[in-house]
Order: structure tokens, then C-alpha cells, then sequence
């Protein structure tokens, strides 16, 4: 009986290290002092980056594309496969959970990672390039299901925390 339970304790812990699904806001912060704010959505391969200002856009991650479309109108969608963007980098550390490293070294970015004490994920990227300086601060961030649906730009689904 022992041994059962401890097996069925040990996958259900491996699951929960492979079953990452994470819903956060985010604050970017660049280093002139401007910021923006949004929600990332985080569930296994499948990545939602929406900035709340309407005048900008969401970016989705599913299946090993990247997808964009402006949040003043859902059905424009531009699919952004280019090799070395932030969303790519961004799912390819969180694959790294829980044992994230506190630096990474992708493409012709510096990418520095402050694990939060309150839950086991990211508190804080910091973003280092030539061309881009700026800190990603993920703040309220809550464990649990995300749907598939919240991972599509038509029909979009809003998700509320």
C-alpha cells in the first residue's frame, strides 16, 4: 500500500512540473521609464501576451507559431515566424520550469530571470540588447487550468482574472 501511494505521489508531482498553467499581469518596463501593461496566459507549448491598451495587439504562441493581431480589431492577423523574437525565448525558459537558470544567453539577447518567493514561477526578466533594455515584471500570477480557447484569435475568448 506504501508503495502505491508513494507512486502515485510521484507521478502526480511529475505532472505538476510538466503541467505548467500560469495566468499573470505583466508590467514591461523600459529604460527610458515608459511601461505597459497587459496579461500573459501560460499553459504547456501555448503562450497569450495581450497588452491592455487597445491600440496595440495580442500575440499568441500555439503549436510553434506566433501569431499577432491588433486588439482594436481581432480579425487582422499577421503570423510572425521570425526566429529570434521574445515570445519564442519567453516559451523556451518557462519550459525550464520549475528549474529556471538566472541567465540565458539567446541569439543577440541577455536574458536575466528573478524567480518570485510567493509562487514557484518568474517575478521579473530583464531584457538585455543591443537594441532592447527593458524589465518584464509579472505580478498576481495564479496557478490552475487554462482553456485551450484563451490560445485562439478567432473567435476570440477575453479572460478574466
Amino acid at each position: 500500500m506504501k508503495f502505491i501511494l508513494s507512486i502515485i505521489i510521484f507521478f502526480g508531482n511529475i505532472y505538476y512540473l510538466l503541467a505548467i498553467e500560469f495566468a499573470c499581469n505583466f508590467e514591461e518596463v523600459y529604460k527610458d521609464g515608459f511601461t505597459q501593461q497587459g496579461l500573459v496566459l501560460l499553459k504547456k507549448d501555448s503562450l497569450r501576451y495581450e497588452y491592455l491598451d487597445k491600440n496595440l495587439f495580442t500575440i499568441i504562441y500555439k503549436n510553434g507559431e506566433t501569431t499577432i493581431s491588433k486588439n482594436n480589431n481581432r480579425k487582422q492577423i499577421n503570423s510572425y515566424d521570425v526566429e529570434n523574437n521574445l515570445i519564442n525565448h519567453l516559451v523556451k525558459i518557462t519550459k525550464d520550469h520549475p528549474f529556471f537558470e538566472k541567465n540565458y544567453i539567446i541569439n543577440d539577447y541577455k536574458i536575466i530571470v528573478e524567480k518570485s518567493s510567493n509562487i514557484d514561477f518568474i517575478k521579473r526578466l530583464a531584457i538585455v540588447s543591443d537594441d532592447l533594455n527593458l524589465s518584464i515584471y509579472f505580478q498576481n500570477c495564479k496557478s490552475g487550468e487554462i482553456l485551450d480557447l484563451y490560445f485562439q484569435h478567432s473567435p476570440y475568448f477575453r479572460y478574466n482574472f
